[in-house]
């Protein structure tokens, strides 16, 4: 039978200097600010006026949203003009967003890793297949002949 771990917070005194994440308005519906974060599926916190508050949700590709005082997590097609979102590049603390990729692993492992490191592990670069239109249309009508 499957059992889920432990979640286990991460330690913010590490991040007690973090300063408070930042959040612009919406300047459009359906439209983020630029330098808007995209979350993640790991757990994600926003520190704001000094408090660390974990997002609602954990949805890849949405954007955090500030509302009475939660961390919302909503789709740009529903984002509305003016609501306030979070900007920001980083999720080691250092612009008030921290990404907690350990916290379902053993406690004494996750412990033992900085946030910069959990960050670096979790970012890192993915390569990318780029193709031209041509290519991939000639590709594509090769494929067509060689299967009727």
């Amino acid at each position: 039978m499957f059992t889920l771990r432990k979640y286990h917070h991460p330690d913010f005194e590490r991040l007690k200097d973090a300063p408070d994440a930042r959040f612009e308005p919406a300047p459009a519906d359906g439209v983020a600010p630029d330098n808007f974060h995209a979350m993640s599926i790991f757990p994600e916190y926003m520190k704001v006026n000094g408090e660390w508050l974990l997002a609602e949700e954990s949805r890849m590709d949405c954007v955090a949203v500030l509302e009475k005082g939660k961390i919302l997590v909503k789709e740009f097609r529903l984002l509305k003009k003016g609501e306030m979102v979070l900007v920001g590049r980083t999720e080691n603390g250092e612009e008030g967003i921290y990404m907690h990729a350990e916290g379902f692993q053993e406690e004494k492992r996750w412990r033992r890793t900085s946030p910069s490191a959990a960050t670096a592990a979790a970012r890192r670069p993915i390569r990318r297949i780029t193709m031209s239109c041509t290519s991939f249309c000639a590709m594509s009508a090769t494929t067509e002949k060689s299967y009727g």
